[in-house]
C-alpha cells in the first residue's frame, strides 16, 4: 500500500487553490493538473508499506501533540523549469507549530522503525506538473497569486492509488490535532 502522511484542508481552501489552478490552466499550453480533491500538504512520504503496519502508524499519530496549525499560503513558485514544463506549487510559510509537528512526526516514525527519506521539508501544495507556459503567461500567473491563511485541525495517513490515468488519495487514518 503506497502511503504518505498529510495535512488535509477545509473545503474553502480547496476552493481557493482550485481557483488558482483553473487560472493556471487558462494560461498554460499543456500540463497535468492536480484535481480539486487531491490538494494536501505532505508531511512525510512513507512509500509502500505493509497494511499490517497501519496500526503502528495509528499509535505514532496518537502520540503527536494536540493543537491546531495555522498556515499561511504565502507564494506561488515552481520547481524544475525545463522543456517538459514546470511543477507549479503554492508555498506555505514555515512556522513553529508546523515545524514542530513535522519534526515530532519524523522522530516518532523513526523510533517506531519506519524507513523514509529525511529530505529537507519545503511545505507546499502542488497545483500542476509538466506545465508549459510562455514567459508572459508565467509572469501573469505568478503576479496573480494572493496570499491567504487557514487553520488545520487534523492530519491523515493517506493511501495513494492510480486508477486509470488519475491518482486517487484516500484517508486510512485521520487524527484530530
Amino acid at each position: 500500500m503506497r502511503t504518505f502522511i498529510a495535512l488535509n484542508f477545509a473545503s474553502e481552501v480547496h476552493d481557493t487553490l482550485h481557483e488558482m489552478n483553473e487560472y493556471l490552466q487558462t494560461q498554460a499550453a499543456s500540463g497535468k493538473f492536480v484535481p480539486r480533491e487531491n490538494y494536501h500538504l505532505t508531511l512525510v512520504f512513507l512509500g509502500d508499506i505493509d497494511p499490517a503496519h497501519v496500526e503502528d502508524i495509528r499509535k505514532v499519530l496518537e502520540q503527536l501533540p494536540a493543537g491546531t496549525i495555522p498556515l499561511t499560503f504565502e507564494k506561488l513558485g515552481t520547481f524544475n523549469p525545463s522543456r517538459k514544463g514546470r511543477i507549479y506549487w503554492v508555498g506555505i510559510e514555515s512556522n513553529p507549530q508546523l515545524k514542530r509537528l513535522h519534526e515530532t512526526l519524523l522522530d516518532k516514525l523513526e523510533t517506531a522503525g519506519f524507513d523514509f527519506d529525511r529530505k529537507p521539508f519545503r511545505p507546499h501544495v502542488t497545483l500542476g506538473r509538466k506545465v508549459v507556459t510562455s514567459l508572459e503567461a508565467h509572469r501573469k500567473v505568478m503576479e496573480a497569486f494572493e496570499p491567504f491563511n487557514t487553520i488545520v485541525d487534523s492530519l491523515s495517513l493517506m493511501k495513494s492509488e492510480r486508477i486509470g490515468d488519475r491518482m486517487v488519495y484516500e484517508p486510512v487514518i485521520t487524527k484530530k490535532l
